[in-house]
């Protein structure tokens, strides 16, 4: 179990600890330019407490219909390809 730490307010606790995931998420976004961090920071607070759904930009959303022509195309890379991406970034 993760360790919860007290904070100022009477009586309430909060969980202090990430996932492991989570965590060597943002090490590798610290590498990151400051403008992609920004993008995954805006990703991520986008899909805060409030249960709001994640709403693509006109952008994002051109890059996954793209994405999917792709796909479509048998344009996909090749697991070797993928693991090779996976060693560069240490995942």
């Amino acid at each position: 179990m993760a360790a919860c730490k007290p904070c100022n307010l009477k009586n309430l606790w909060y969980n202090v600890a990430m996932s492991a995931l989570l965590e060597k998420a943002i090490s590798v976004i610290r590498h990151w330019p400051t403008e992609r961090q920004d993008e995954a920071a805006q990703m991520i607070l986008s899909m805060g407490e409030d249960g709001r759904v994640y709403m693509l930009s006109v952008e994002e959303r051109a890059d996954v219909e793209e994405g999917l022509r792709e796909i479509e195309r048998g344009e996909i890379a090749s697991d070797a390809e993928v693991q090779a991406v996976y060693r560069k970034h240490g995942l």
